[in-house]
């Protein structure tokens, strides 16, 4: 299992989960974008079915339905330039009919009180683009999936 007890692990746990998601549009992505992690030496040959099992929990989730659909539009690891401060980075948005955006944060640590404001400042970008967010959830991953929704 990855271990998340230390930090160093936790950080490349965190580091290759994020690598990881970044390949996965849609929920036949997972096998491949797992094999592709192995492949490049990121998990050993023994993590590879609980992290297939993790990830496909949660690309299966009912509360993440528009994400991974084939249907909408998915962007994974995109920058938004804004025209004041730092660029922004979601893990990932999907645009949805009528202009509405659902947002999606991995976490791989335990829950802080900064993630929230994370996802709150990617919303507000979009509402000022006219966006209305239909969906802001933090997904925490460590040996099970757990959702925090914002609202």
């Amino acid at each position: 299992t990855f271990g998340i007890q230390d930090k160093n692990n936790a950080v490349d746990f965190g580091y290759v989960f994020h690598e990881i998601m970044a390949r996965i549009y849609v929920k036949t992505d997972v096998e491949e974008a797992v094999q592709f992690a192995h492949s490049q030496g990121h998990i050993r040959r023994d993590q590879l079915n609980q992290l297939l099992n993790l990830i496909d929990e949660l690309v299966h989730h009912t509360e993440l339905e528009n994400f991974f659909n084939p249907n909408y539009t998915q962007y994974n690891e995109r920058t938004l330039l804004c025209p004041k401060g730092s660029p922004l980075r979601p893990d990932c948005f999907v645009l949805l009919p009528n202009k509405a955006v659902a947002l999606l944060d991995y976490k791989t640590g335990k829950p802080r009180p900064e993630h929230k404001g994370q996802l709150l400042e990617y919303a507000s970008f979009f509402e000022k683009l006219g966006h209305q967010i239909t969906q802001k959830t933090i997904v925490y991953v460590d040996q099970k999936v757990s959702l925090e929704h914002i609202y």
